[in-house]
């Protein structure tokens, strides 16, 4: 490497556009250094408004490089005047000197570029005619050579401005003023041995070369800075090179120094080291792109986020193609922007963008420029200093990538940059590609399929980041429930149920406020997270919300209307987790929709879901199991006989940690953790085998044990029960079952089933808590019922409350006219009695006659009781 490669060329002195990757070697490419350096100026005035004209003036990086440019001529001249002025051999003065500006033209000319990232190293045979100008022309002929020669070459091959052209031209005279001052030193006046002058040449040479890169590298440092690093970054380099290459000039001299025309053998080392270096050089040039390919492959593929992956690939892309302005785009399968990173003051607004027709249409990497009017043309056959890459695989356009503001050994992207694009843009679409895939299957993880909201998961993580976003304003979380949505889907279809939800979703987007969530959770189910001012905002929400549902839906040539049931859950703290907030909600929901309230807020009463009643119900399941619960009976006297012909028995649970369990919370506990087949199985095994006692004891009573809805839902219990009486040898008339309204209501052609089964069974069937739920007088008539019990709820005021006592008279006269046993519970005292037998009731029952007792306890209150039992002795209403 000689002293051209020290010049500061058009290449030389860009101010990086990237700090993290300057061009710190020599001859580091760049395009617009004066406007760069301008820039630059601008800035530093902008910075120091009120610094002097001349301390500005200095602050400029052009001027401090004129001004080393100014001091390196005062010491080319100062060497030259201080040393020897006459060549060291004689060698034809006229025709070396041509011979010297040849070399120094050829070697400008033909200069060998190694490209790496943004930076760009010359290489090229320059010290051979300095070495021939060292030892056969006197310092001042050559200087002016070199001078001239080089100038020229560089303003012609590299457009250079004058500053630069200056700065070179003082640094050749510099460098070839050291390399004679050094070898006059070594050589002195000494002119028979040819071996010292020699060595002294390449002492010269090589030190001039170290000086000179030294010398670059200040001046790259007055528009980048980083004075230290850039010199020891350029000096480690020029250390390996620069004796390499002086070698090579000396071994091409040596022959002229016995005899002047053996000049021309110096071709033969010239061409061969030409050749190495030129080889070499590409090979390493070969090896640097690939890895730098691989390197760029590794960037683009270490992410899954399209984020990312945008910003490696710009970052990498205008490394490897040493561009100074750089910008990606991706596209959703409409051609639509979905990612876009960087700027290049020119990008498409989307696939479909007429503008950029002509790189759409083009290859996948082509040349491009922006015109005047704002059009973008493409000429592929013409380099430029712009390049768009189509990212696309076998799927498809991915996106683009857009390259500006070539840096390196040429200002234009030629072939090779094209097809180097192309593979870059090729491992970038693979990369884009997964993310896209990976972000599709990221959506579907979060999002509902149908409607594009959250699915629960997602919900619950969104709204736990909201929270803590809360500040004053009140937050509560609204579940929905779409009232008979399966009426929809079963008559109309599907298709027409999937609009519904799509169209109720968009219902309550219109309600959305900024910092609100939405999302669906299957089926008909929707949540949402509202912040407002306070509770009535929210509870309004929730009203309009339900307005908006009565407002029929346009499917079609249908109006469908689908109302909802909302529940309402209030945040109370910021610390609320999220899943129990969800679950208040829609507990609240759910208690709005069995209510038909249509709003429910969330309230203790409602809340039977408690971890105090998850551990009662492992208790319970525990307590089946061991058979721990027992059965209290309360007697049932015949009102017109005053005769005892019954008792219905009912559960009772001691907790061992609780004490007594009321059996409104065990029993609906049971129903709702599917225990409640094993419970009654238990109430009835125990009753049956109390039943067969009494019978054996000489007392002929009946026994009547309430079922669930549930327990009308078993097509076994039947069989189950008829294999109970003929264990216990037990009639079938003398068990009762009780059941409520509203059992008749749940799946009816099972239920009517099973109690068309019990009936044929021989048991009796009872009608419970009449008068308080919504059945059909038609079941009455329909179904095999024998008896009617009376709720107590109008029984207690029955001598207080007029409307309770119409009520109770009513119901015994349509027992009466209905063929029915009427049965009055819930007897507090003697005068309410009394009344009922005035009323002409059958049959009662309540603490008025006696409290539920052990079984033991019956039949102690049996014995010493003033009312008759019934038995073999006496009339029975079973007889």
């Amino acid at each position: 490497m000689d002293v051209d490669d020290l010049v500061l060329t058009d290449d030389s002195v860009e101010p990086s556009r990237d700090t993290s990757d300057h061009a710190s070697t020599l001859d580091a490419s760049i395009s617009g250094a004066v406007d760069d350096e301008t820039s630059r100026d601008e800035t530093l005035g902008d910075e120091s408004p009120r610094d002097s004209g001349v301390i500005a003036a200095l602050r400029r990086p052009v001027v401090r490089v004129c001004l080393l440019a100014v001091g390196l001529i005062i010491g080319s001249t100062l060497l030259v005047a201080f040393g020897d002025s006459d060549p060291h051999l004689d060698g034809g003065t006229i025709w070396m000197a041509a011979l010297v500006a040849v070399g120094y033209a050829l070697a400008e000319r033909f200069v060998f570029h190694v490209e790496y990232r943004r930076e760009a190293v010359s290489f090229s045979m320059s010290e051979v005619p300095s070495a021939l100008a060292l030892v056969f022309l006197g310092p001042i002929p050559a200087i002016l050579i070199r001078v001239v020669v080089c100038v020229v070459v560089i303003r012609l091959a590299w457009k250079s401005p004058p500053f630069k052209l200056f700065f070179n031209a003082a640094l050749f005279a510099f460098e070839l003023a050291l390399a004679y001052t050094i070898v006059g030193a070594i050589n002195g006046a000494n002119e028979t041995d040819q071996v010292r002058l020699l060595l002294a040449v390449g002492i010269a040479l090589t030190v001039s070369t170290l000086v000179g890169t030294v010398l670059v590298t200040l001046a790259i440092a007055c528009f980048e800075g980083e004075v230290f690093s850039l010199i020891v970054a350029e000096v480690r380099t020029a250390v390996v090179v620069s004796p390499l290459v002086t070698m090579i000039a000396c071994v091409s001299i040596a022959p002229t120094l016995f005899r002047t025309e053996l000049v021309a053998l110096a071709a033969l080392p010239v061409v061969t080291g030409w050749f190495v270096v030129e080889r070499h050089g590409r090979l390493a040039q070969s090896y640097r792109d690939l890895r730098s390919l691989h390197g760029f492959s590794r960037a683009v593929s270490q992410s899954l986020q399209i984020d990312e992956i945008a910003e490696s690939a710009v970052a990498e892309s205008m490394r490897l193609m040493r561009a100074s302005g750089g910008m990606i785009q991706i596209w959703d399968e409409a051609g639509n922007v979905i990612v876009e990173h960087g700027d290049i003051g020119h990008a498409p607004s989307s696939r479909r963008d007429p503008v950029w027709a002509a790189v759409f249409d083009s290859d996948r990497a082509t040349p491009f420029s922006i015109e005047s009017d704002g059009s973008v043309s493409v000429d592929p056959k013409r380099a430029h200093g712009s390049i768009a890459v189509l990212l696309s695989d076998g799927d498809g356009e991915i996106g683009l990538l857009l390259l500006t503001g070539r840096g390196g050994a040429s200002e234009t992207f030629g072939t090779a940059e094209l097809s180097q694009a192309r593979t870059l843009g090729d491992q970038a679409a693979a990369s884009f590609r997964r993310a896209l895939l990976h972000a599709e299957m990221e959506y579907a993880a979060l999002h509902d399929r149908l409607t594009g909201e959250y699915n629960r998961g997602a919900f619950e993580k969104v709204v736990t980041d909201r929270l803590a976003e809360l500040g004053a304003r009140r937050a509560a979380v609204l579940m929905f429930d779409l009232n008979r949505f399966k009426e929809v889907n079963d008559t109309l279809g599907h298709h027409v149920g999937d609009r519904v939800l799509i169209q109720f979703a968009d219902r309550l987007r219109k309600r959305l406020e900024p910092g609100d969530v939405l999302g669906r959770f299957g089926g008909d189910e929707f949540a949402m997270l509202v912040r407002r001012a306070d509770d009535d905002a929210v509870k309004r929400c929730a009203e309009q919300i339900l307005s908006d549902s009565l407002v029929a839906m346009k499917l079609d040539d249908l109006d469908v209307v689908v109302t909802t049931s909302v529940g309402v859950a209030f945040v109370d703290a910021i610390d609320d987790p999220v899943a129990e907030v969800m679950r208040r909600a829609d507990l609240a929901m759910f208690t709005a929709k069995r209510e038909r309230t249509a709003v429910e807020i969330y309230r203790e009463e409602i809340d039977r879901r408690t971890p105090a009643r998850l551990s009662l119900l492992g208790s319970l399941r525990k307590s089946l199991e061991a058979e721990e619960l027992t059965v209290h009976f309360q007697p049932k006297v015949d009102l017109v006989t005053s005769t005892v012909i019954g008792a219905e028995a009912l559960a009772r649970w001691q907790h061992p940690v609780h004490g007594w369990v009321s059996p409104a919370d065990f029993i609906q506990l049971a129903e709702e953790s599917g225990l409640i087949k094993q419970l009654t199985d238990q109430i009835l095994t125990s009753s049956v085998r109390t039943l067969s006692g009494w019978h054996a004891a000489g007392h002929l009573l009946s026994v009547a044990v309430n079922l669930s809805t549930h327990d009308l839902l078993d097509e076994g219990l039947p069989k189950r029960i008829a294999n109970l009486l003929e264990r216990y040898e037990v009639e079938a008339r003398f068990l009762t079952l009780e059941i409520t309204e509203s059992a008749l209501l749940a799946d009816t052609p099972r239920t009517k089933g099973t109690i068309e089964r019990l009936d044929q069974l021989g048991v009796r069937m009872s009608l419970d808590d009449f008068g308080t739920g919504y059945s059909s007088l038609g079941y009455l008539r329909r179904l095999p019922v024998a008896e009617l019990k009376v709720d107590q709820s109008f029984v207690k005021n029955l001598l207080l409350d007029e409307q309770d006592a119409v009520i109770v008279k009513s119901t015994i006269d349509l027992g009466h006219n209905l063929g029915l046993q009427v049965v009055a519970e819930g007897i507090e005292n003697m005068p309410i009695l009394t009344r009922l037998q005035e009323l002409g009731c059958d049959i009662a029952q309540g603490y008025g006659i006696s409290r539920p007792l052990a079984p033991e306890q019956f039949g102690t209150w049996l014995a010493t009781t003033d009312y008759a039992v019934a038995g073999s002795s006496s009339s029975s209403l079973w007889a």
